[in-house]
């Protein structure tokens, strides 16, 4: 009988564990989505006409992500200095947001000088430009520990997959942004 309740007990006891271990795991990980949310509200010196869709050259485009590499490295470099690794978290997901802006400038740009037969091309481009961002995000994750490096780790890659793909469509499409 009384294995039978340190079974118990340890079966209860472990139970309990695994569901602390979510409840924190739960915390961490909304805490992180708050502070990246936050991060991408907060002010920092990129150029103007970046978060509106306006009519770009190919030469104002390549202007504009050159700035905002600028900026963003300046950004970085500013984040290392603070050791809590929350000045990194808010920079990493402040970059996201900043390609994710400007990829949709240059693709809005782009659709208006294509006719309906290349827009559905490209719309279906851009969904397999997604699916893969999602898989190298995801894979990147995997490759940390603990649920703050994952999240950090994923939107990193984002960012970079993000930056990446709005510099090859200015590449592809640079004759329609003449």
């Amino acid at each position: 009988m009384n294995n039978r309740r340190a079974n118990r007990l340890i079966i209860i006891l472990l139970i309990t564990g695994i569901i602390i271990t979510g409840a924190v795991q739960l915390t961490v990980r909304s805490s992180v989505r708050k502070i990246s949310s936050d991060a991408a509200t907060q002010a920092v010196d990129i150029p103007a006409g970046t978060s509106e869709y306006e009519e770009n050259t190919y030469a104002e485009f390549l202007n504009k992500f050159r700035e905002v590499d600028a900026s963003i490295a300046k950004m970085k470099e500013e984040s290392k200095k603070d050791s809590s690794g929350i000045s990194e978290k808010n920079a990493v997901s402040a970059e996201l947001r900043y390609w994710e802006t400007q990829l949709n400038s240059l693709y809005n740009t782009i659709l208006s000088n294509l006719t309906s037969e290349e827009k559905a091309v490209l719309a279906k481009d851009e969904q397999e430009w997604e699916k893969t961002k999602d898989s190298v995000s995801a894979s990147a994750a995997s490759r940390s520990s603990g649920a703050s490096s994952e999240i950090l780790a994923y939107t990193e890659a984002e960012a970079s997959e993000t930056r990446k793909r709005a510099y090859e469509l200015l590449e592809k499409y640079r004759n329609e942004l003449l």
